[in-house]
């Protein structure tokens, strides 16, 4: 697939979140209540719309807008290996939920981002498009990611907090004493987080 990563690719997949979560966790009346999700997506919306997923090519979606059409794609395929592995257990709600704030701490803090574009020539040219920002404080993304929907006051039952938790599986050497031991819901996130990195890895950009 050919992504080009310019302002209408970045809006469209913005939109589309936001309009999932408006669908998914419809109320009578939103001006009395908005859903933390959507109050969070809403509050960090330019910094969430540019993330980029990753910061080097080699890895997947390292571009403006990277983030949130990897959190779409990764929901794609969430819904087709609950559907297969166990079908009817989890809610459209819970799915979506964890398909946006699994990597969400890729943003950064609650002021700072965690990825900024890199300013050297050579970086650019060996594929690093983002350096890591060394003044925010260090936090693996799922923790990063579960400290801000705390901040935000999302909701997490236990296995939705597992599943943030445990997104990377056993690639995370801190997730070693959950082997054999994760719970359903981090399974099937972690089947489809890999196979969408899998594919996004064989995109090719298209720079604007």
């Amino acid at each position: 697939m050919i992504i080009t990563p310019n302002e209408e690719f970045i809006k469209r997949n913005y939109d589309k979140t936001v309009n999932l979560i408006r669908g998914v966790f419809k109320t009578a009346d939103e001006k009395v209540f908005v859903p933390p999700l959507l109050r969070m997506i809403e509050d960090l919306a330019e910094r969430y719309a540019l993330c980029p997923a990753s910061s080097h090519r080699d890895y997947f979606s390292a571009f403006p807008g990277g983030l949130c059409y990897h959190n779409l794609h990764v929901l794609q395929w969430i819904g087709r290996f609950a559907s297969l592995l166990s079908p009817k257990e989890f809610s459209n709600e819970s799915m979506l939920k964890i398909c946006i704030l699994s990597e969400i701490g890729k943003i950064g803090d609650i002021k700072q981002d965690l990825y900024t574009p890199t300013k050297d020539d050579w970086k650019v040219r060996n594929g690093q498009f983002y350096d890591i920002n060394n003044q925010i404080q260090y936090m693996r993304v799922n923790q990063r990611s579960l400290h801000l929907a705390s901040h935000y006051g999302v909701p997490l039952t236990q296995e939705e907090y597992l599943a943030i938790l445990l997104s990377e599986g056993q690639n995370e050497d801190a997730n070693v004493l959950y082997r054999y031991k994760d719970p359903k819901l981090a399974l099937i996130l972690q089947y489809a987080n890999s196979w969408a990195q899998k594919l996004e890895k064989e995109n090719t950009v298209n720079w604007p």
